[in-house]
């Protein structure tokens, strides 16, 4: 395979093409590595946690999961104390999904997801989303005082809501 322009690589390519009326379903090499991405997720977390039962000393991939595991879990309880732990689960796999992405696309010739605005956009979009629904659940209509410095002009407010 030959690059004829730098930005080749970011091209989304159709792979198997689905359409529906005005709509495309189409498989492309984005949703590829997406795939890709999450079997190796699956497989390899199925892979420790299936040998990891009965040695006294861990393998080199336990040993690098436990201490992905403590890193992201001292981060998390720093940033968020005790009360943060219950979204423990949902930051690691993201993030150790974030960076599978990136490694991945480190590889030449290969595509990295994370480069499309569209993915970075949905994700953080589903993290807004969800600190919302947390805050809203937690302070009720109160959630839009904490997230006001003190003192901001009435005038302004509309631009910190949601922040």
């Amino acid at each position: 395979m030959v690059v004829f322009s730098p930005l080749e690589q970011f091209e989304i390519v159709s792979l198997v093409g689905l359409r529906f009326k005005s709509l495309d379903f189409s498989f492309t090499n984005s949703s590829t590595l997406l795939l890709v991405c999450f079997f190796i997720l699956f497989f390899s977390s199925r892979l420790v946690s299936l040998n990891g039962h009965g040695y006294i000393i861990p393998t080199r991939t336990q040993s690098f999961v436990e201490s992905a595991y403590k890193f992201i879990s001292s981060m998390v309880f720093e940033n968020l104390g005790k009360a943060g732990q219950l979204y423990f689960p949902f930051i690691f796999a993201l993030f150790i999904f974030l960076l599978l992405c990136n490694l991945l696309g480190l590889i030449p010739y290969s595509y990295t997801i994370t480069s499309h605005f569209i993915v970075t956009f949905s994700l953080s979009l589903v993290i807004w989303v969800g600190k919302l629904c947390i805050g809203f659940q937690k302070h009720g209509i109160r959630l839009f005082a904490l997230l006001l410095p003190s003192g901001v002009p009435v005038a302004i407010i509309p631009f910190f809501c949601g922040c």
